[in-house]
């Protein structure tokens, strides 16, 4: 059974979040905290900055999962003329800003995938 490597969080300040869910994260000022994937968008709200960036597989599902929520919001201010989802618009979702060719790839295979 693979371990589940949680992303990591600091703040600038001292405070506790409850989310909607009904889960609770506590961060002190300066300390790196993990945090549930389900808690990224609150936590990235709240003014947290991740302390490493994901790579591969994971980063890849995190932008997947943005624009679905993006997708899901439908606020024109996400997305380019082109219709592809703002790289800026992903990074308020998950806490990194993806390159524009990894925001391209993600949107074609998610329209790819809605498509089927």
């Amino acid at each position: 059974m693979s371990e589940v490597k949680l992303p990591h969080f600091v703040l600038n300040r001292n405070h506790t979040l409850i989310s909607k869910t009904g889960l609770a994260v506590r961060f002190e000022k300066g300390v790196a905290r993990p945090v549930q994937m389900i808690l990224v968008p609150e936590v990235v709200g709240i003014g947290a900055e991740r302390v490493e960036e994901p790579q591969g597989h994971e980063r890849e599902e995190l932008i997947k999962a943005a624009i679905e929520d993006l997708v899901e919001r439908n606020s024109s201010k996400d997305f380019n003329a082109g219709g592809v989802p703002k790289p800026v618009a992903i990074k308020a979702i998950v806490g990194f800003q993806p390159e524009a060719d990894e925001t391209k790839k993600a949107w074609l295979a998610y329209q790819a995938a809605k498509s089927e």
